[in-house]
């Protein structure tokens, strides 16, 4: 699929809680969730990598789906600054009651290179740090998939 303008997509930091095989509404983390997504999985991929898992679906949009039982920590800056909401923290009081099992972030393929050509909160330092952990936690099958995403 040829994606021609993709300089209006922004992503938000979406995540969905996940319990047992049932995905929750998707909540937007904040207006600019993108830096704190990457931030998180390439922390998660440093400290603990057997806890990131990767999978694809190809239903519209290529989208990776990063599933983690890791809860983001969100410091005072991040709550006043990225104006978190009541359901955000829900999902967090959520996962640490153990309600709900993991949290699932979805990227696709427009979100991705809009986070590569046009965002200025994330270094490509941090995008290449992204990308490893995510081929480095896929499964074999998924590689080729992976290299033409992440590309």
């Amino acid at each position: 699929m040829e994606i021609k303008n993709y300089s209006q997509i922004a992503f938000q930091g979406i995540l969905y809680g996940k319990m047992g095989h049932h995905l929750t509404k998707g909540i937007v983390c904040c207006p600019h969730g993108d830096g704190k997504f990457v931030k998180f999985i390439n922390q998660i991929g440093s400290e603990n990598p057997d806890s990131i898992k990767i999978s694809f679906a190809q239903d519209g949009l290529n989208k990776i789906l990063i599933e983690t039982e890791e809860i983001p920590k969100i410091n005072l800056f991040e709550l006043i600054f990225f104006r978190v909401d009541k359901a955000q923290k829900k999902a967090m009081e959520m996962r640490k009651a153990g309600k709900i099992n993991s949290f699932v972030f979805k990227l696709n393929e427009l979100e991705y290179k809009n986070l590569r050509k046009n965002y200025p909160f994330i270094t490509s330092k941090q995008l290449k740090k992204f990308a490893q952990v995510i081929k480095s936690a896929a499964p074999e099958d998924m590689q080729g998939f992976l290299n033409n995403f992440l590309w």
